[in-house]
């Protein structure tokens, strides 16, 4: 029987609350202090991040709960091999937190933390300290899409967007346009169009561009 977390109880919803958000294993009660020392060198190097919902959802009694599969640090994540890089982002990367890798997609790296990191994720580099590949800011972005008519899909990732604050996020229905509250300023005419499932997909089109098919930005 599954055990939830360390008093053997699933989360339960009483209310509205706040998720605390884990970054240490010694926070998380639930490990042993060897498994600790095991698995430390493994969140040394690619970082830990989890919350207290997720936690709680794990079976500690089952080595291979999927949640804890998936959340936990993995000795095996050590092992030397491929690339952190595993896509060559790098060779698409047209400005800073922007990728052109499709001929009508582009990528805005606009958001550099999850709700918890997965063990597995293809870009774990994101979440490392020296990397600055992500940023809040998406003005440059913004205007390589503006010059770029083709580009008719705009991908917001990172990270989850959808952890942002709603201010950093800024749509106005009189001029048509969205922009991040960092931005210096913003480079497409939009309108709302329907959400798919957490997502906020909105029809848009760079200012100047030509194309009569306007580019959807989701996330």
């Amino acid at each position: 029987m599954p055990t939830g977390n360390q008093n053997g109880h699933r989360p339960t919803t009483t209310g509205p609350r706040r998720v605390q958000y884990v970054r240490r294993l010694d926070q998380v009660e639930q490990l042993t202090p060897e498994q600790r020392d095991r698995l430390g060198p493994v969140a040394t190097r690619y970082v830990f991040r989890a919350n207290d919902y997720y936690l709680g959802l794990i079976d500690w009694d089952d080595p291979d709960d999927p949640i804890r599969q998936l959340i936990i640090p993995r000795e095996e994540e050590l092992a030397e091999w491929g690339t952190l890089d595993a896509s060559n982002e790098e060779s698409v990367t047209v400005a800073q937190g922007a990728q052109h890798k499709y001929t009508d997609t582009v990528l805005l790296l606009c958001n550099e933390v999850c709700g918890a990191y997965c063990r597995y994720c293809f870009r774990k580099r994101l979440f490392m300290d020296d990397n600055d590949e992500v940023t809040n800011d998406v003005s440059e972005g913004l205007r390589y899409i503006a010059d770029h008519p083709e580009v008719t899909n705009v991908l917001l990732t990172g990270g989850d967007p959808l952890l942002m604050s709603a201010g950093s996020w800024r749509f106005s229905r009189r001029s048509g346009r969205f922009r991040t509250s960092r931005s210096s300023g913003s480079a497409q005419r939009c309108r709302r169009s329907t959400p798919i499932g957490s997502s906020t997909i909105l029809s848009s089109r760079p200012r100047f561009a030509p194309t009569p098919r306007p580019p959807s930005v989701s996330i």
